[in-house]
């Protein structure tokens, strides 16, 4: 009830009770992921990063698994900042949807996750090309190589990689190259 009401810090405690007190209910399992799902609702996204991959540590074989992994890796996505900040949300997430595709490729969570990917990928793509550029308007060119050619050898499906060899055929006439 306090879940269906988004009361969550009232749903974690009881689900933490159901635990303590009825360890072997067949409830229990069902309960540590509504844990973690309470916490995701609350936004309280490290918490439920931790109780998701608690979830995936101590039932490895169950069928919420692919679920609980999907979970993480939302739970990074929707950290995710501005292109022009730390990228490590995005890396992580990048992460976490990679390795449930990898693990579990026909879940239902598959073509959200594969959504979620590419829009992370393009987040650290679109990071790199604003990094290049920066060091491309401080005239630094070799620097702002070495960004643009990350970007077209790790992310070559970046939706504009027009823009990336433009500033790169720039950058390298501007060394003579």
């Amino acid at each position: 009830d306090f879940f269906e009401r988004e009361d969550y810090e009232d749903a974690i405690a009881a689900f933490q009770e159901l635990n303590a007190k009825y360890p072997v209910s067949e409830y229990t399992v069902q309960a540590k992921l509504r844990i973690a799902d309470s916490y995701y609702k609350d936004e309280n996204y490290p918490e439920a990063i931790s109780a998701y991959r608690e979830f995936e540590k101590l039932h490895p074989t169950n069928e919420n698994v692919p679920y609980a992994i999907f979970q993480t890796g939302m739970s990074y996505f929707d950290q995710m900042l501005t292109i022009d900040r730390d990228q490590t949300a995005a890396m992580n997430a990048v992460a976490e949807f990679a390795r449930l595709l990898s693990r579990f490729p026909d879940s239902k969570y598959t073509d959200e996750a594969k959504k979620n990917l590419g829009i992370a990928r393009n987040n650290l793509a679109e990071n790199e090309f604003y990094v290049g550029s920066f060091y491309f308007r401080k005239d630094n060119y070799k620097a702002a190589l070495e960004r643009f050619d990350a970007v077209r050898s790790k992310y070559p499906e970046f939706i504009a990689m027009d823009k990336i060899l433009f500033y790169a055929a720039k950058a390298y006439i501007e060394i003579d190259e």
